[in-house]
């Protein structure tokens, strides 16, 4: 997975979404949809060649780098990591009209399965990103239908 290429993301706002302390997490969230936000407006949209989550070449690259990351965040038993992923996510659905929910749905359900006779704490752990990518999905009013 490619770094963003921009540099508006700092990878430190990974880190902080992931804190057991919740001020911390929400700070993180609103600086990375922020970031975010800026990096779209100057940005001419992903190369045709990476998976996007939206129309080809409307989601810039850093955006769907953070959108991966997000999803991948949520099966995370580290400290409050499922609620900073969750929290972020749900922020930027709710800032990007242009990400398609099914294409991110499709997504997560390919990357948050077990893969290879993983335990039960694996299972647990996907079971839960699942969860918290449907809530994400429905706080942010992205459900269809």
């Amino acid at each position: 997975m490619p770094v963003p290429s921009s540099g508006s993301v700092e990878l430190q706002v990974f880190w902080d979404l992931s804190s057991a302390e919740q001020g911390v997490r929400n700070a993180a969230a609103q600086r990375l949809v922020s970031a975010l936000v800026k990096a779209q407006s100057a940005d001419e949209g992903a190369p045709p060649d990476e998976t996007t989550f939206g129309e080809e070449g409307a989601l810039c690259t850093d955006l769907v780098y953070c959108l991966r990351r997000l999803v991948r965040g949520l099966a995370s038993s580290r400290d409050g990591a499922r609620e900073g992923f969750g929290l972020a996510l749900t922020l930027t659905l709710r800032s990007f009209a242009a990400v398609d929910p099914a294409k991110l749905f499709a997504f997560a359900l390919e990357t948050l399965q077990v893969k290879g006779g993983g335990g039960s704490q694996e299972e647990k752990e996907c079971g839960f990103g699942r969860l918290f990518l449907c809530l994400s999905l429905a706080r942010a009013h992205r459900c269809e239908g």
